[in-house]
């Protein structure tokens, strides 16, 4: 009895110890999606610096950005990642285009934007061509989504 107890625990120690190291790795595995960082800080972007006037601006797709702040006027913003507003002031992004592969957040159905939210096109290279977006007669800003998500959620108001 003693023998086949010994057995028996000898074959249980190394699955469970094999089990307990396989949840890790799994976790491991699947990755956590990118921790939100501030518009703000120069930490979040490539080149170390926050993006100036009449830049063009891209959000990588491992980058998760809270716009924390109004930015000067930039000349275009590629979203590939996520892009959201922070929701603890009124904020204006002001820009020529917005290309939308990733997503663009102001609020959500379960927690709507409750401050003021602006996002303004300019317009101030006349018939640029983007991407064979623009150009000639036609209008040359917007919000061009490809593939991307839109969440614009604000309060409930009756008209």
């Amino acid at each position: 009895m003693q023998k086949r107890s010994f057995l028996l625990l000898s074959l249980l120690v190394p699955a469970f110890l094999g089990l307990g190291g396989y949840a890790p790795v799994q976790g491991q595995q699947k990755g956590s999606p990118a921790r939100a960082k501030r518009w703000s800080d120069a930490a979040t972007w490539p080149d170390k610096k926050v993006p100036g006037a009449n830049a063009v601006v891209t959000i990588g797709r491992d980058m998760d950005v809270i716009l924390d702040v109004s930015p000067p006027a930039l000349h275009g913003l590629t979203i590939n990642g996520k892009l959201s507003f922070a929701d603890d002031k009124d904020l204006e992004l002001s820009t020529e285009w917005i290309m939308l592969h990733g997503e663009l957040e102001i609020g959500t159905e379960a927690k709507p934007h409750t401050h003021k939210a602006t996002i303004t096109l300019t317009d101030n290279v006349k018939g640029e061509d983007f991407g064979g977006l623009g150009g000639n007669d036609r209008s040359d800003r917007g919000i061009m989504l490809m593939g991307g998500t839109l969440n614009l959620h604000g309060p409930e108001k009756a008209t």
